[in-house]
């Protein structure tokens, strides 16, 4: 997964490669062809000249605000974005390090508006159906405790077939009717 800074210049931009958490500078029209197949080989050996890797510290969530497509992230996304910046001043959460919030564009699966990917030191999840009412618990148990939310859990990067469909089965868990 990839996300453009909009902060960058003109002609020179920063992007963000998960799940390998590194940031790219100096990614440009003419070093994207290289950038690319670095990126496709997994490889930062293989970066481009004038590109620069560093480690991401802290927490970036990503929540898709793509309404070109489906008007439902393009509603939902901004207003999820400005529930995580409200929640996120609270000072309790400077705990959890440097916590970034970024609108994105087509994450997949507009039909599961509000997508909000989270990926930070303990977590590479994907979350679906997310509201204005998940964002405290989303910053709470997620990147303040390095839990998961299964009721709104869509998946996980990095994990092989098995583990996933284990995560799968607490989540249908989490789904079901309780008691009688």
């Amino acid at each position: 997964h990839m996300y453009y800074d909009p902060k960058s210049s003109a002609t020179s931009h920063t992007m963000l490669w998960y799940p390998k958490r590194v940031a790219l500078s100096g990614v440009s029209e003419g070093n994207i062809e290289a950038l690319l197949v670095a990126i496709g080989e997994d490889n930062l050996d293989l970066l481009p000249e004038g590109v620069a890797a560093a480690p991401l510290k802290g927490t970036d969530i990503l929540v898709c605000c793509h309404r070109q497509r489906d008007a439902r992230c393009g509603y939902c996304g901004p207003v999820l974005v400005a529930e995580f910046e409200k929640e996120l001043e609270d000072p309790k959460y400077k705990a959890a390090g440097e916590v970034r919030v970024h609108k994105v564009s087509h994450v997949g699966g507009h039909k599961y508006a509000g997508n909000v990917l989270v990926y930070g030191p303990k977590t590479l999840d994907w979350y679906a159906y997310v509201r204005q009412t998940d964002v405290a618990e989303v910053c709470e148990k997620v990147i303040m405790g390095g839990q998961w939310i299964p009721r709104i859990w869509r998946g996980r990067v990095g994990v092989d077939a098995e583990e996933s469909d284990r995560l799968k089965q607490q989540c249908l868990a989490a789904h079901q009717p309780s008691g009688g």
